[in-house]
């Protein structure tokens, strides 16, 4: 058993909330009424009143426990606490409920050893079965919702990033448009002389600025806090995962249920010898759970999950009932028999469903597990490609707006003077403005990056020629599949063109070593290795960390005493 998982369902939220106080109250009259021959009938009120009163006694030592150990380490060690806790707490139960027997003058002695020992056995077992369930139902249910936010999150992200390049791209035009507009415009209709003076202010005051802005910008979108909050729990889950197989163990239920008839015989069988009494109980209900386990759950496990769990329950009932049958057969006429039949049958049915729920848990939760992952996965990788792909526009705009947007700027102010001595300065100025907005336009919207890998790396290793030697190890079928997102390419290009500057100026490194690999169907793996700094600790991280953090799915940086390892997992994008 893993006693750190064990743990946490023994003392997780909401565990001793009302859910487990009024199942192991519930639990405890009908274990009362069910057990309790001796006393005959009669005297209902008093008897429930003292099953309520044993019960909060109950529960208020059950609680004592859990505010003592639920902030222990989760060792096997804090298991047991908590488990002899609860036992203590059954104990205390069946010795209240044996002494108010005895006050209300419904029973004639004020101790009663079966009552003590079936506290233990009976109401503590009851009791941390209903703890356990509930801790299963809490931890399931945050897991659900720790699944469905982290799925709704990656919808959103999708969905909310779609359109961003596009709006990034039209803002950036509409802003350089509009300092068109109130360049030209209305000094073309007042003062046209003054035209040309503005564009060139244009260029230098608000061009430029911008150009070095969007350069140094650096977008970033992040994971969002998981709220579990909004996940509610549906027992119908349980369904999906519940087998038969899973619910009849032998071994440890017939070890209980046997453990549990012995102190039933002992007080109504005096006669009967304990070991016969235990070997006989035992092998009756292990025969039959093993004929449950290994024939019947074929037929039972294979039927509509909405119909399995009562059939589940109903066996096991039969089952326990008919292991039951073994003493009352032995002894006609004792009601008693009869009663603790239906007892144990019901103790059948509740321990194999908790063996079924446990196991059930376990199966949805791994899977949950794996989606989390999944989507963890998934976030992680969109987030970083959708960085990359706007750190890349935003570079590729700077690049414009220093270069081509400029450029046809400055040509328009060229027109728009030459026609200065024309007669129709407006006209040919409005002219100007509409062949300067289609061309920044076509500009603007050419987001397309290189999908060029060795011809820049090359370059690359010729910059540094005579200063580093650059190896580079760049497979034929990784060019060629690299080619199919230029922007991979582009990030690719730009964490190696950065960690071979960073290690020859900062590290003095001679030799650099670029692999390019690939990691999955979706993943670019670039390691830049290179022998400067031996053996110094340094607190660089050898490139633009935001860039890193931003555009990368995960990266890397060792220090040995050859030099550095850059290793970065771009996302990579399969057309």
């Amino acid at each position: 058993m893993d006693s750190k998982l064990a743990f946490s369902r023994f003392i997780g939220r909401h565990v001793l909330g009302p859910g487990v106080f009024f199942t192991s109250l519930s639990y405890g009259l009908l274990a009362h009424f069910l057990g309790s021959s001796d006393i005959g009938t009669g005297n209902y009120l008093a008897r429930t009143l003292a099953v309520i009163a044993a019960h909060l006694t109950m529960m208020a030592i059950a609680y004592a426990t859990y505010f003592v150990v639920r902030n222990l380490p989760q060792t096997r060690l804090s298991l047991v606490a908590v488990v002899t806790g609860i036992g203590v707490a059954g104990a205390v139960r069946g010795l209240v409920l044996q002494y108010l027997l005895f006050t209300f003058d419904i029973s004639v002695e004020p101790f009663s050893l079966y009552r003590l020992y079936g506290g233990v056995v009976a109401m503590s077992t009851g009791l941390l079965w209903a703890m356990y369930a509930f801790g299963v139902k809490a931890e399931w249910g945050a897991k659900q919702a720790n699944l469905k936010a982290s799925q709704k999150q990656l919808e959103d992200l999708l969905e909310e990033t779609a359109h961003k390049l596009d709006t990034e791209a039209n803002d950036t035009m509409s802003t350089i448009e509009s300092m068109l507009q109130t360049a030209l415009i209305p000094e073309l209709m007042v003062t046209p002389q003054h035209a040309v003076v503005k564009l060139q202010s244009l260029i230098n005051d608000t061009l430029r600025p911008l150009s070095a802005f969007l350069a140094t910008s650096q977008p970033r979108i992040e994971v969002k806090k998981l709220d579990a909050s909004v996940f509610k729990f549906k027992w119908t889950a349980l369904f999906r995962h519940l087998r038969l197989r899973d619910a009849s163990s032998p071994i440890p239920l017939a070890l209980i249920l046997s453990t549990l008839a012995v102190n039933a015989f002992l007080k109504y069988l005096p006669d009967t010898n304990p070991l016969v009494a235990l070997g006989t109980s035992f092998l009756a209900l292990a025969s039959l759970l093993a004929l449950d386990r290994y024939v019947i759950s074929r037929y039972v496990d294979s039927i509509n999950s909405l119909w399995r769990l009562p059939v589940i329950l109903v066996t096991l009932f039969v089952t326990g009932l008919l292991g039951g049958s073994t003493f009352v057969l032995q002894h006609p006429g004792n009601q008693a028999m009869v009663d603790l039949a239906v007892y144990g049958a019901i103790w059948v049915a509740l321990l194999g469903a908790l063996f079924a729920i446990n196991q059930s848990a376990t199966v949805e939760i791994s899977n949950i597990e794996t989606q989390l992952s999944e989507n963890e996965y998934r976030l992680r990788w969109t987030i970083a490609a959708l960085n990359a792909q706007h750190w890349l526009q935003k570079k590729q705009f700077a690049r414009k707006i220093h270069g081509p947007v400029q450029s046809e700027v400055a040509a328009a102010a060229i027109r728009i003077e030459r026609s200065l001595s024309s007669g129709e300065v407006t006209e040919l100025g409005e002219a100007a403005l509409q062949n300067l907005r289609d061309r920044l336009a076509r500009i603007l919207k050419d987001t397309r990056g290189t999908s060029a890998v060795r011809p820049v790396l090359a370059e690359i290793a010729e910059t540094w020629q005579g200063l580093c030697d650059v190896e580079i190890d760049l497979p034929e079928e990784v060019e060629s599949t690299l080619v199919q997102d230029s922007v991979c390419v582009e990030t690719v290009l730009e964490i190696t063109r950065e960690a071979c500057s960073n290690a020859i100026r900062h590290g003095s490194a001679d030799h650099i070593a670029i692999t390019l690999d690939l990691e999955g169907c979706d993943l670019v793996r670039v390691r830049v290795e290179n022998n400067g700094n031996r053996g110094l600790p340094s607190s660089r991280r050898g490139i633009g960390s935001a860039y890193l953090d931003d555009c990368t799915y995960s990266h890397e940086l060792q220090l040995t005493e050859e030099g550095a390892v850059l290793t970065a997992l771009v996302p990579f994008n399969r057309k």
